[in-house]
């Protein structure tokens, strides 16, 4: 269901999307309608269609949907569509005596005390939260109800369509196949008039009582049994003339595809409007096609063939299914039609070098989606204060950086890129002058060694670079060698640290004012420290994408930039409250499923979550109060708890630690609350942290929790933690 549901949220944007293109060609067609040849009116059309059935578009800054601040993400629409209601009214109390830790679930650990804060009442809580909860779990719902009607109608389409097309398929075996020598001599001229060697076969009948041609592969016309008897050679050829020039501008793979654009697209009133008018733009351009290969002198005789078409319809009080579609105002397409072929000029369909610019101008502004804010630089702000910058991205670390350094673009077999991260201990306003990258190698999935790779704008030299490492390892009882070399006709300083029982290396060489050290403790060969500095260049947009670790534990967020590209990643719009009552949010990270629950599988693990952690200074400084909220995609993560009446955390062994859970209610929402546990179950020592954690679903998004056993108030964090909305991560 979770799935249905992110797949119609897609849908609804790229259905309003493409809603302002069809109202684009709309305006274009009504003011220019005089200025605009019929080919050109259908090749709008065209664009429309390649934009209904795509699901994604290049970002660009000459967009359309810059102007409507639309994206391709998705994001700004779940957030401000698909969120939970945000209420109005929050309760602003603090929470009471509570004592949390930091991050139980991987292996930092934290000291809390007590502190003492007001509690809201409990009238206010359950006033409150039981109309915003009724609120909030009604959208979900409607949700899903939508997204199922939404798929329904789109099934049923398409096996409407499928069914068609089969009918089609088996309609052709109880036609009779044309042998007539005139109308071959007909069918055999309009071929070599429109430069068609493939042999197209001709079937009559009386079933329809319009002619209409068929088939994508194996294309086949159709004329009634009647037509062939009444019309004259001239009107046949024209018939025949209008259905091969169908056939040359592939308009059956064209109606096709704008079959299963309805298909997908049947909610939306404007895409039967777009695809109405495109089958009558089509039919002008293929009118225009026919005249442009018969020539002018043609189009009278052409246009009373059409009267004469109009006339025999109108004995067989039918309506046709090519000269005229099915739905559409007969009189007034034929008007248009006739108006066309009046004012017809040779070359016309001939699309000049204006149109086509005009057509690649309308394909750049609409085949394209919004720059994504995280492109955009500016107002990038700072959300939590570190002296430690590091990142899982090259992109994101030359973007902070204060200077241009060099990363290699080859790597010995068996390394990749692992994370970067910045000089630490700087304060806000201190350059970024120092970047230190880790490559790590793994051999079947276990870690077997590592590298560092350091860039220093601020570089002391080689000399002084030696002298200052030599003093350092002294201190530590290390010997310290060095050796000048040369490696891909750079100069190296090569320095091996070494005691008795530990040893490594260490490479410093000069370049364009930047100095780089290699640092390893598992010996890499000198081809391989050529290769590595041989293909060192400044990053290049191949590099930015490869330079790339999402198996990385935790993935921290500094700033909006990293806000945004999180909810990316978890795959939906987070609650990211930065103050909660006396609460602040003082670290973020993305990270696995292990920090939430023990995984099922490999897969599984590296399920994506958002970790917030909160913290509440004491009055006296001496220590801080703290609890983790974590946030994943629920996937019946929840309703699996529930059912077996336990959740299972990763002890250090990586075997589960199963924790019975008992159902709850807070603020009028059901939950989960666990029994006081420690990490690591029977393994831990009896000095160990116990915790207990708080489960809920809203939205389709599993919530956890998590406080040290002695903090109070729990259910009040909790409480805020309900209320608390979904946040456009767009808009932080």
């Amino acid at each position: 269901m979770d799935t249905l549901v992110e797949i119609f949220k897609w849908f609804i944007e790229s259905t309003l999307a493409v809603s302002a293109v069809i109202l684009l060609v709309l305006v274009i067609q009504k003011l220019f309608k005089r200025h605009i040849s019929a080919r050109l009116q259908h090749a709008l059309w065209m664009i429309v269609l390649i934009r209904l059935l795509l699901p994604v578009f290049p970002d660009s800054s000459v967009s359309l949907f810059n102007v409507m601040h639309l994206s391709s993400s998705g994001q700004q629409m779940n957030s401000t569509l698909f969120s939970t209601i945000k209420h109005e009214k929050q309760i602003s109390a603090e929470p009471a005596h509570i004592e949390q830790p930091y991050d139980p679930h991987t292996s930092e650990t934290n000291s809390s005390l007590h502190s003492e804060i007001q509690s809201p009442s409990s009238e206010v809580i359950a006033t409150t939260t039981n109309m915003s909860n009724w609120a909030v779990n009604l959208l979900p719902l409607s949700l899903q109800i939508v997204s199922i009607l939404w798929a329904s109608g789109t099934v049923l389409f398409l096996l409407y369509l499928l069914y068609f097309m089969f009918r089609m398929h088996t309609m052709r075996s109880s036609l009779q196949l044309v042998t007539d020598a005139r109308l071959f001599t007909i069918m055999n001229d309009c071929r070599s008039q429109f430069g068609i060697r493939k042999s197209i076969p001709i079937y009559t009948g009386h079933h329809r009582h319009s002619p209409y041609i068929s088939g994508i592969f194996k294309p086949w016309i159709y004329i009634p049994t009647s037509m062939i008897d009444e019309m004259s050679n001239s009107q046949l050829s024209h018939i025949l003339s209008h259905e091969l020039a169908h056939y040359k501008r592939r308009d059956m793979l064209w109606n096709m595809l704008a079959s299963i654009a309805v298909s997908l697209h049947w909610i939306n009133p404007l895409v039967w409007i777009a695809v109405k008018k495109m089958k009558s733009d089509r039919e002008l351009a293929c009118d225009a096609y026919v005249l442009e290969k018969l020539g002018e002198d043609e189009s009278s005789s052409y246009g009373m063939t059409l009267l004469a078409c109009i006339r025999y319809y109108s004995s067989t009080s039918r309506q046709p299914n090519l000269l005229y579609f099915k739905g559409l105002n007969p009189n007034h397409h034929t008007v248009r039609r006739i108006h066309m072929i009046q004012s017809f000029k040779k070359g016309s369909y001939k699309l000049s070098v204006f149109a086509l610019l005009t057509v690649m101008l309308f394909a750049m502004i609409t085949l394209t989606n919004a720059i994504q804010p995280a492109q955009a630089k500016a107002q990038d702000r700072m959300l939590f204060d570190s002296s430690f910058l590091f990142y899982n991205n090259l992109e994101k670390a030359v973007k902070m950086a204060d200077f241009t350094f060099k990363v290699p673009s080859e790597l010995p077999a068996g390394f990749q890129f692992g994370s970067i991260s910045f000089e630490p201990n700087l304060k806000p306003n201190d350059k970024r002058t120092k970047v230190t990258i880790d490559f790590v190698q793994y051999t079947d999935r276990t870690h077997t060694g590592m590298f560092q790779l350091t860039a220093d704008s601020q570089g002391k030299g080689l000399e002084a670079s030696y002298e200052e490492l030599s003093a350092k390892e002294k201190q530590r009882d290390m010997k310290v060698q060095r050796e000048t070399i040369k490696l891909d006709k750079v100069e190296a300083l090569k320095l091996t640290i070494s005691s008795e029982y530990f040893h490594y290396y260490s490479y410093i060489w000069q370049d364009q004012n930047v100095q780089y050290q290699i640092t390893y403790a598992y010996p890499l060969t000198d081809r391989q420290l050529e290769q590595i500095i041989s293909s060192m260049h400044v990053p290049d947009q191949t590099m930015l994408k490869s330079y790339v670790n999402l198996d990385l534990l935790n993935a921290p967020i500094f700033d909006t930039d990293d806000a945004r590209k999180a909810a990316n990643t978890i795959g939906f719009q987070p609650k990211f409250p930065l103050q909660l009552g006396s609460f602040h949010a003082t670290s973020a990270d993305v990270t696995h499923k292990i920090n939430f629950s023990h995984p099922d599988d490999n897969v599984d693990y590296f399920t994506k979550l958002l970790s917030i952690l909160f913290t509440q200074e004491r009055t006296d400084k001496s220590n801080k109060n703290q609890f983790e909220f974590k946030q994943i995609q629920n996937k019946n993560l929840y309703e699996t708890i529930r059912m077996n009446g336990t959740v299972s955390y990763t002890r250090i062994d990586n075997k589960p630690n199963p924790v019975a859970v008992s159902p709850a209610t807070i603020a009028g929402q059901e939950i989960l609350v666990t029994a006081p546990y420690t990490l690591d179950g029977p393994l831990s020592t009896e000095s160990a942290t116990k915790y207990v954690s708080y489960f809920w679903v809203q939205s389709g998004i599993c919530f956890q929790a998590t406080f040290h056993t002695t903090a109070s108030d729990q259910q009040a964090i909790v409480s805020m933690l309900i209320n608390a909305p979904f946040t456009d991560m767009n808009n932080l």
